[in-house]
């Protein structure tokens, strides 16, 4: 609780903050007020996305260790696309069989493969002319609501990009696993979430997406475009946030789940701590 010294000035300060971006300059600002004075201001907020156009900001979690349960009330809020919603809440309309109707024009029709392609097509136009331009890379995205689509996309786009191919494998490990109990294609062929896959391809130019490194501006839904490549660096330009533009140099990093309720043992998995971005599932995109 704020003392009534404190609650005044947060008071005169906040009532006369316009809504709006003019928030960063406004932090800004305070923060070098506060830091002149010989005291420490730390900038925090309550999304990646936020942090990653904040000046040396981290997120509240991130900065103070405050944990993260995750369950099924871990969603976001919309309300552009709230017939999603009626339709989860069993309030939409529906037809014969509980079939409903979509809007004609979010609908791409999927009879094959070919239908998928139209479909990348549409969300990234002239792929192989624009492939080399960080802000195309930067505005465009395919969003999904599970893992298993994203990576599926993501492995198919790959595949579909210009350039020669790197791939990099993950080294994958149980703690105090004595006996063996688990063989090494068990532990390769598993993804938690928070972890990066086994299997990780890259080519120049492709996009990633990454959770790491706050100092550098690499925090969780930073995006960044892949320059060059080798055995054990990535080269890779941010293409968002107040860093944007900045090169940084990617190592394989010892990555371990702090909790995990499905997995009985304590799993490490040293790799590039990215993913590719060409699709993202929503809350990722949201930070």
């Amino acid at each position: 609780m704020l003392n009534e010294e404190q609650s005044d000035g947060f008071d005169q300060i906040f009532d006369h903050v316009v809504c709006g971006r003019g928030h960063v300059f406004f932090v800004d600002g305070l923060e070098a007020l506060v830091r002149s004075m010989d005291l420490i201001a730390i900038a925090t907020t309550t999304s990646s996305i936020a942090t990653s156009i904040m000046p040396g900001g981290r997120t509240a979690h991130s900065r103070f260790k405050i944990p993260i349960e995750l369950g099924d009330n871990c969603v976001c809020n919309f309300t552009k696309q709230n017939f999603l919603l009626r339709i989860g809440n069993g309030t939409e309309e529906t037809y014969i069989n509980d079939y409903v109707l979509l809007p004609e024009d979010i609908v791409i029709e999927y009879s094959s493969d070919k239908s998928l392609d139209k479909f990348i097509e549409c969300v990234f136009p002239n792929l192989k002319e624009n492939y080399t331009s960080p802000s195309y890379m930067r505005e465009h995205a395919i969003l999904s609501t599970r893992n298993e689509h994203v990576d599926g996309l993501n492995a198919r786009m790959i595949d579909m990009f210009p350039g020669k191919e790197k791939v990099y494998f993950s080294h994958d490990s149980v703690d105090d696993d004595t006996n063996n109990n688990y063989p090494l294609y068990f532990l390769n062929s598993i993804t938690p979430n928070g972890l990066p896959l086994h299997e990780l391809k890259v080519k120049k130019n492709c996009p990633v997406i990454l959770n790491l490194d706050p100092h550098n501006g690499l925090c969780n839904g930073t995006r960044l475009v892949v320059r060059s490549f080798e055995d054990n660096t990535i080269d890779a330009e941010i293409v968002n946030g107040q860093h944007d533009g900045n090169r940084v140099f990617i190592s394989r990093i010892p990555l371990y789940l702090s909790e995990d309720i499905t997995l009985p043992f304590k799993f490490k998995r040293k790799q590039f701590p990215v993913r590719l971005s060409f699709a993202m599932t929503i809350n990722k995109s949201q930070g």
